[in-house]
């Protein structure tokens, strides 16, 4: 995370590539809830496919995998 901040992604990617891959979905998610926290008067948090919480749970169990093997 650092290494983003200081803007160098490709340290970030040698470090981190499962971190770098995920912030922008990461983001785009925190900037939905603000959202709907400003926009609404009751605070709502949006759905998020099954689909997609476990491919992201598969892709993290697999970058954890083949990280170590490495």
């Amino acid at each position: 995370m650092l290494a983003l901040l200081h803007g160098r992604v490709a340290d970030a990617w040698h470090l981190n590539a499962l971190l770098v891959m995920l912030l922008p979905m990461a983001l785009t998610f925190a900037a939905a809830c603000y959202w709907r926290a400003v926009k609404a008067s009751e605070f709502e948090w949006p759905k998020i496919p099954a689909a997609a919480m476990y491919g992201l749970l598969a892709a993290g169990c697999l970058f954890g995998v083949l990280r170590n093997l490495a």
